[in-house]
């Protein structure tokens, strides 16, 4: 997904709901996000051995399909993904407010998630009283800081930020993918109790998970 970081943002516009109201500055500086987002979720592939229908399609008809079936029910809607799958989920979480619901509590939680759009994306985001969005980030992680600000590119929803080099468990580390490991910033999430705090995980979660792709635990633990 690196390669994407190069695109040009591009407008929302074929996400955005026909019935809403827009504003002389979504002309002047319309909601963009990155090219490579927003084609990984909205272009079909007609070649696919798998489906030729597009994220965003599979994804509507599954929807429409579960709310039909818990009809009556006290619904919620919760999205989330790490790295290029938080980008994504970000995406997702926006056209399910901008599009399918109003009614329904949208809410997305990002984890590592690299800069989504520009501020007017955000705003739009933002708009819309039913969706909220949490993003978790690794205090050294580079990707949630990229594309940048140069580009046009801003942070998006509430964050919660945590440094893996509190923890004791963990070795001590320069390696930048260790850094941005789903598993040790989960473990770090568990533990942490603010820059001041002391580590100490809230809730039974094996620390064997960490080293599930990456060697981060200390020796004494035994974990291969």
């Amino acid at each position: 997904w690196i390669n994407d970081f190069g695109a040009v943002p591009e407008s929302v516009q074929p996400l955005l709901s026909p019935n809403s109201k827009k504003s002389p500055l979504d002309i002047i500086n319309p909601p963009r996000v990155s090219h490579g987002w927003l084609g990984m979720y909205t272009t079909q592939d007609p070649k696919s051995a798998f489906t030729k229908l597009s994220s965003r399609t599979q994804l509507m008809t599954m929807l429409k399909d579960l709310i039909d079936k818990y009809e009556g029910e006290d619904l919620n809607i919760i999205v989330c993904g790490h790295s290029l799958g938080a980008a994504l989920a970000a995406v997702c979480a926006f056209d399910v407010a901008e599009n399918f619901t109003s009614d329904i509590p949208v809410s997305a939680f990002l984890y590592c998630c690299p800069q989504v759009g520009n501020k007017a994306f955000r705003d739009r985001f933002e708009s819309h009283p039913n969706l909220k969005a949490i993003s978790i980030r690794n205090e050294l992680d580079v990707v949630p800081r990229v594309p940048g600000y140069v580009l046009g590119y801003v942070d998006l929803g509430t964050m919660i930020e945590v440094d893996t080099r509190v923890s004791p468990y963990l070795k001590k580390t320069k390696n930048r993918g260790d850094y941005h490991n789903l598993q040790a910033v989960l473990h770090a999430v568990n533990g942490w109790h603010g820059e001041k705090g002391v580590f100490e995980p809230r809730i039974q979660r094996s620390l064997a998970l960490v080293n599930k792709s990456s060697g981060l635990l200390k020796e004494e633990y035994e974990v291969p």
